[in-house]
């Protein structure tokens, strides 16, 4: 036998001797850390569970933070009066911004709602409650906390049932309540609260196939556990007898912040409220079996491919000993320098501003690869990412998130190999929100399963930014710095649209200033342009916040009144007139306007409606001008 069949067998005992060797040891071993494994899993799936906890009950704070800011509300509401029809669609609009908001309510220092917007389920149509519908208060516990609090607090509730008329609503519905007191002046007048639906929050938390996960307060009531047949185990009778699988170290849960076994791990989750929850992960035995099995397999096909392969190349092998040795040499300068060009590659992403990312196709868009230029993208380190730590889709605006799931979901249904979602919003790590174009390719395996998402990420800001201002510029008049011609017929246009699809009133104010050729002629047409401007300014800053005003033409202006009849649009046009005559103007020029009102009428287009004003215009000229004239058909 030659010297290099001799080497070759005693490599090839040798290093099966010393593989089955290591194998049967691995496999001893880590039978012991199997379990060990599961709980690493476990702890960072309800550190998870801690993170979504809070993100949902902070994440509705911020509609109570808008009412508390909003002008509309401490000017329309009136404690003895009725309820104002804009402060009912204020209310409404809110409420349609999220989807999961159940109850939108405002409630007076006795206890009465004087404002409630309801939806009977996540994602449903929000309808406002009728005057006689509504109930009071005065003895619920969220009422009475609320108002001891300091204005500017914020109260949250227990998760617990939803209750009407004093009993438990049916079907269930779990439910957060967010509230804060309210002053208008330094004076309570009562407080906002909003009850968000729950169950959808609950059920996204147990939605692992992993793990059992249960939910229990303070004093050890169930609130949630897996089979769905003993949840909210305090608030049902029925349910009160169910003893969890943990049921011995119950106490030891509630009173300590975090608690592990060999079969499950527990953590407190903390909130604002003054509930104590905790979640309880606990390990399937299935899980386990399962592992124990897939090892043993492992280890078995091991040591059969093993035996299989070093028969197989023992007898070639002999034979193209020097042959595969200079291969080998040459496969391996080919890789090096196929390395050497993809690190290259690689680098470009590394020190320029576009961002390669490689995302899992699972639950929650994990993270396997992104270049180092993520941290100048966003702010957060390539390691915050990789380790899970923090998650792409949670840098995503929410107003963006859903339209960029759905790209992605169209995307798959369609097995699309490539996918550029439109250019969708982030916001950093120091708060600043950036604009994104994301190109991606769709990676499928050879069954053609999608496995991950492949793509780079550029930001667009200075584009986007560029592109509004420019969007700004093409509707905005150069001189007043209003709304322009183009603009306002835009406006006018979708006024109509909502008068004829839901009834929404609206009215238009044309307004002229008085003798402008006058005042062109005699003091030169720099000084007009300043009366203009002045005038401009004078009528924008007083107006509401959702009117809209524009340049008409020439020294012409057009108002358009949202939600507001002929009346009350007439009463503001008497405003307008006396704040522009008492007004003193740059060279104290006197200056008068006249004005015409007009409503949208069934029947009647966008250009009658207009006409209509017009005609009230020219009927205040007629009539000396310095006046309103109110268009009654």
């Amino acid at each position: 036998m030659s010297l290099k069949k001799k080497i070759f067998l005693a490599f090839l005992v040798y290093g099966f001797f010393v593989f089955v060797t290591v194998e049967f040891v691995n496999y001893s071993f880590d039978r012991k850390y199997i379990v060990k494994q599961w709980i690493d899993n476990a702890k960072s799936y309800a550190y998870k569970v801690q993170k979504d906890t809070r993100r949902f009950a902070w994440g509705h704070r911020r509609i109570l933070e808008v009412l508390q800011e909003s002008e509309i509300f401490t000017k329309h509401y009136k404690p003895q009066e009725p309820i104002s029809p804009l402060l009912n669609t204020l209310f409404l609009d809110l409420a349609k911004t999220q989807d999961d908001i159940m109850q939108l309510r405002f409630i007076d220092n006795d206890g009465n709602e004087r404002i409630r917007v309801d939806r009977i389920r996540s994602q449903a149509p929000v309808f406002l409650v009728k005057p006689q519908d509504l109930q009071n208060k005065k003895d619920r516990y969220y009422f009475q906390e609320t108002m001891a609090l300091k204005a500017g607090e914020i109260w949250y509730s227990k998760i617990d049932l939803n209750m009407e008329h004093g009993k438990i609503e049916y079907p269930l519905k779990p439910v957060l309540r967010v509230a804060t007191p309210v002053e208008i002046d330094g004076k309570r007048v009562g407080m906002f609260i909003v009850n968000i639906f729950a169950k959808q929050f609950l059920k996204s938390i147990m939605q692992t196939s992993m793990f059992d996960v249960y939910l229990i307060d303070s004093d050890g009531h169930i609130l949630v556990e897996p089979t769905h047949q003993h949840c909210w185990q305090h608030y049902l009778p029925q349910n009160r007898a169910y003893k969890p699988p943990f049921a011995e170290k119950l106490q030891d849960i509630i009173h300590a912040k975090k608690y592990a076994t060999n079969n499950f791990y527990a953590r407190a989750l903390q909130m604002d409220s003054k509930e104590n929850l905790h979640v309880v992960v606990m390990l399937k035995p299935e899980f386990i079996e399962r592992s124990y099995k897939e090892q043993l397999r492992k280890f078995a096909l091991s040591l059969s491919l093993t035996l299989l392969v070093g028969l197989v190349l023992s007898l070639p092998f002999t034979r193209y000993f020097d042959v595969l040795t200079k291969k080998l040499d040459q496969l391996n300068t080919r890789l090096g320098e196929e390395n050497k060009q993809k690190n290259e590659l690689l680098l470009l992403f590394e020190i320029g501003d576009a961002v390669l990312f490689r995302w899992n196709n699972d639950e929650h868009w994990s993270i396997e690869y992104v270049s180092g230029s993520i941290e100048r993208f966003s702010g957060y380190t390539k390691a915050e990412f990789e380790s899970g730590e923090v998650e792409y889709a949670h840098l995503i605006e929410k107003d963006d998130l859903a339209q960029v799931s759905r790209e992605v979901s169209e995307a798959v249904q369609t097995k699309q190999k490539f996918l550029t979602h439109e250019p969708y919003r982030i916001k950093s790590k120091d708060g600043s929100i950036k604009w994104v174009l994301d190109y991606t390719v769709l990676v499928y395996d050879e069954k053609n399963n999608l496995t991950s998402f492949l793509g780079y990420l550029w930001d667009m800001t200075e584009i986007k930014n560029s592109q509004e201002e420019l969007k700004h510029l093409a509707r905005t008049d150069p001189l007043t710095k209003l709304y322009n011609r183009l603009y306002l017929d835009e406006m006018l246009t979708n006024q109509y649209f909502r008068f004829v699809r839901n009834d929404e009133v609206c009215s238009v104010i044309i307004i002229d200033i008085d003798h402008f050729k006058n005042i062109n002629d005699t003091y030169g047409h720099f000084v007009g342009d300043d009366v203009l401007v002045e005038a401009a300014k004078l009528l924008k800053e007083s107006i509401r916040i959702n009117d809209i005003i524009g340049r008409w033409g020439g020294e012409e202006f057009l108002l358009i009144l949202p939600h507001t009849d002929l009346k009350s649009a007439a009463q503001l046009a008497h405003k307008l007139r006396q704040n522009v005559k008492k007004h003193l103007f740059v060279q104290n020029i006197e200056v008068t306007i006249s004005l015409g009102v007009a409503q949208l009428q069934k029947g009647i287009d966008v250009e009658t409606w207009l006409i209509h004003a017009d005609t009230a215009l020219y009927d205040a000229k007629d009539a000396g001008r310095d006046c309103v004239k109110v268009y009654h058909g």
